[in-house]
């Protein structure tokens, strides 16, 4: 268990190309899937504006949820970045 506030906002990774060019490659947080409720998945998603909306189908609309929600995560979404005005 942890809470949606422990996970990295963003991570850098760097690659080097069969020809030897190192790029960095920069991820923001986007979401995470979570366990709820025996066998219930739901979905946690990070805005651009940092804050968190919680996603799940028993509900009629997404609502917004604090970071320091404690979660099961399954899995975490971070989408690359092409710019530094999408970090």
């Amino acid at each position: 268990m942890c809470k949606l506030r422990d996970f990295p906002k963003r991570i850098n990774l760097s690659e080097q190309s069969l020809d030897g060019e190192k790029k960095q490659l920069r991820y923001r947080l986007s979401g995470t899937i979570g366990y709820q409720n025996n066998n219930h998945y739901v979905a946690y998603c990070h805005s651009l504006s940092s804050s968190w909306q919680f996603f799940n189908d028993s509900l009629p609309q997404p609502r917004g949820i604090n970071s320091s929600t404690d979660i099961i995560p399954h899995g975490v979404l971070y989408i690359l970045c092409q710019n530094s005005t999408n970090l």
